[in-house]
């Protein structure tokens, strides 16, 4: 836009407070404010952290308003340029705070960080909207289209409410605070203070006139609009990333737009999709048979970006349940440097066969597979070796039991006794020599015993089941009886 040259320093290529704000020397203060208020909104600081060019063309686009907008300080400026103006005037920050009100009225729209002593504009509230997109998109990269819908200040009235486009006036309702206090009673003496949002202005601070009303925003200032925002997912996002599009946020009188942020959230795969993601690299489950586990597999593996990968194991490699294996370089997009990527990691599940199938060849899978390696377990007990009867001995206690019918009473009752001792000895010998022998053939022939299939979730209806069983039993009045192993 070619602007005309006014108000010249010594400096001939030095732009005038016109070309700062971007107007004609003939410009009139409404199109001076008008110009003035799309330009600091869009250089403010706060819009533009870090970068010293906007903070340094705020500064000067603010001086240049201050004189321009003052009809004395114009004038000299048009005549004499900026030698004549005298005085270093206010700071940036005082004229854009005198110029849109000052304090922090976007604290009824529920944005920025106001309070008392703000310094900037008012800002709206940033808007979060989660996407949820699959690991498909964040491989590969999507663009994606989103229906938004957002206030938008008012064109026609330029966000005045008015169809002169005049300032409005103060709410004589609220003070021009937006908000009011409302005492509300609790109960007998008991009142309460509490603030609201005022009804008159609707939270504005101030009215316009029913006839001075914008017939396009009905005096609202702003109104709905729907627009169609493409958002570009690059390759190697994250769940979590943060895509932030400045200043599009809803719009209100004053303010700064806050920012339109869109979060992305990775969706949760179906149980058969085999691919998950760890950081920048790749997880895929993949089945083989036992047979391909033992003599070497050789698998395609069609890739999240369609390619199809001929994935082949070593020659020696035997692959256990739950073994890994890595491929360098197949993994995840490195988000930045996409053409750097991570690992694929490969999860073997190994698919044993059913009996049917090896039943014929049992024979030889037993020659072809290793030996089982059997280990005996050998325990020792300690058992006194009963001591042999002499033979004269064995005699004499026949002679001893013959001769006792014919011995006195007090004779014969000890003979009976040492009778009985002798048979109890015998008894005890045999006893021992039973359990020698049982000793004997459990080391030398193993117990048989038969291993069944174990589901942890059956056992656990199981052992269930008896619990109720028992506190049914329990309640009844019987005795509950069982292990519940």
């Amino acid at each position: 836009m070619a602007h005309r040259k006014g108000g010249r320093g010594p400096d001939p290529d030095k732009p005038t407070y016109y070309d700062l704000l971007e107007v004609t020397k003939e410009a009139t203060e409404e199109e001076l404010k008008k110009s003035y208020r799309k330009l600091a909104l869009k250089y403010h600081p706060d819009r533009n952290p870090g970068n010293p060019e906007a903070e340094e063309k705020f500064k000067n686009i603010s001086h240049a308003f201050e004189v321009l907008s003052d009809p004395e300080k114009r004038s000299t400026y048009d005549r004499f340029g900026e030698e004549g103006l005298q005085g270093g005037g206010q700071s940036a920050s005082s004229i854009f705070e005198h110029f849109f009100g000052g304090g922090d009225p976007f604290s009824f729209f529920g944005g920025g960080g106001g309070g008392r002593g703000r310094q900037g504009p008012a800002r709206t509230r940033d808007v979060q909207f989660q996407l949820p997109v699959t690991l498909d998109e964040l491989y590969n990269g999507k663009t994606r289209k989103l229906k938004i819908s957002k206030t938008v200040l008012c064109s026609d009235c330029e966000g005045t409410g008015s169809k002169t486009k005049t300032k409005p006036a103060k709410c004589t309702a609220c003070d021009g605070h937006g908000a009011r206090m409302e005492v509300r009673q609790l109960g007998p003496g008991f009142m309460t203070q509490t603030q609201v949002t005022c009804s008159a202005c609707r939270g504005q601070g101030s009215v316009v006139a029913k006839e001075d009303q914008c017939k396009k925003c009905n005096g609202q200032k702003v109104y709905e609009e729907d627009k169609v925002k493409e958002v570009t997912i690059v390759k190697g996002m994250q769940h979590g990333e943060r895509i932030v599009f400045e200043g599009e946020a809803d719009q209100a009188p004053d303010a700064v737009p806050g920012d339109f942020v869109i979060i992305l959230v990775e969706r949760e795969p179906q149980e058969d999709f085999p691919w998950k993601r760890l950081n920048d690299d790749l997880l895929y489950k993949q089945t083989i048979t036992l047979n391909e586990a033992l003599t070497g597999f050789s698998v395609q593996i069609k890739h999240l970006d369609g390619r199809v990968l001929q994935v082949k194991s070593d020659a020696r490699d035997v692959v256990k349940p739950g073994d890994l294996r890595v491929v360098e370089g197949e993994g995840m997009p490195c988000y930045r440097n996409i053409s750097v990527k991570g690992k694929l990691f490969i999860k073997f599940h190994v698919e044993f066969p059913t009996f049917n199938q090896i039943e014929r060849s049992i024979p030889a899978l037993k020659e072809a597979l290793p030996k089982p390696t059997t280990t005996t377990t050998t325990t020792t007990t300690s058992a006194t070796q009963p001591t042999p009867t002499p033979k004269g001995k064995g005699k004499g206690k026949n002679r001893n039991k013959a001769n006792a019918s014919t011995t006195p009473a007090a004779t014969n009752g000890v003979g009976s006794a040492a009778a009985a001792a002798g048979v109890g000895n015998q008894q005890q010998q045999q006893q021992q020599q039973q359990q020698q022998q049982q000793q004997q053939a459990m080391e030398d022939e193993p117990v048989v015993v038969v291993a069944k299939p174990f589901s942890i979730d059956a056992e656990n209806a199981r052992r269930k089941a008896k619990a109720r069983q028992r506190q049914e039993e329990e309640d009844g009045g019987g005795q509950a009886g069982g292990c519940s192993h």
